[in-house]
């Protein structure tokens, strides 16, 4: 469309409150967004506040609903869904060069994999070459001038083989990585999702323990 604001206005999607504490089973990577939010907070005098965030690991880890909870846990911003399928080169320079005028914002690139894996294992037709292209020059362009405007782009991703131009700093320079739950926190996700259900003679030690390997949603 030739209106990107209706165009993004679209794609708006409400993020629902989470609390840090429903969240569970996700080891340091919570600590490490946590550290990304005080960052976005209050930034230190002299430093450049993140600008892209990339949340890799195998799929169900929980990548999606923590990148809600941080984008929750910045206040009422508007955050947009832009996976891509709907991406097209211009689509992408006009909304990155539209969102750094605004107000701090959140754009969510979710399965970023399939625009941005790495030009090294080739594969890539000359439509993606375009849109991560147009996707580097796009985030190249996000230096607003105070650190409290433009958006913070979050991508998800299931595979670590992405182009190393997409995952430089000042991109997508914060990788956060997403392990499989360890036996003690499949416990605390076991009890979590049998809340409010009979466990009578049911040992979640011992089922944890039967559960290796399995991610959170597994689990649930």
């Amino acid at each position: 469309p030739d209106d990107i604001a209706t165009w993004l206005e679209a794609r708006r999607v409400t993020i629902a409150p989470i609390d840090r504490d429903d969240i569970v089973g996700v080891g340091h990577a919570l600590d490490a967004l946590e550290s990304v939010l005080a960052r976005l907070r209050e930034p230190r005098p002299g430093t450049v506040p993140p600008r892209g965030l990339l949340l890799t690991g195998p799929s169900g880890t929980g990548k999606t609903l923590c990148a809600r909870w941080l984008a929750g846990s910045l206040g009422s911003v508007p955050a947009f869904d832009l996976p891509p399928d709907i991406l097209t080169p211009r689509r992408v320079r006009a909304a990155f060069a539209h969102l750094a005028t605004q107000e701090r914002s959140v754009v969510f690139l979710p399965e970023i994999d399939a625009v941005g894996r790495s030009r090294d294992w080739g594969g890539h037709d000359q439509p993606t070459r375009r849109i991560l292209f147009s996707l580097l020059e796009a985030m190249d362009g996000l230096t607003p001038i105070d650190a409290g405007r433009g958006p913070v782009v979050i991508a998800t991703s299931n595979r670590s083989s992405l182009d190393a131009a997409l995952v430089r700093p000042g991109r997508l320079g914060i990788s956060i990585v997403f392990d499989l739950p360890d036996d003690r926190e499949r416990v605390l996700l076991l009890e979590r999702f049998l809340r409010g259900r009979r466990t009578d003679g049911l040992d979640l030690r011992h089922l944890a323990g039967l559960t290796r390997g399995w991610s959170p949603a597994a689990l649930r």
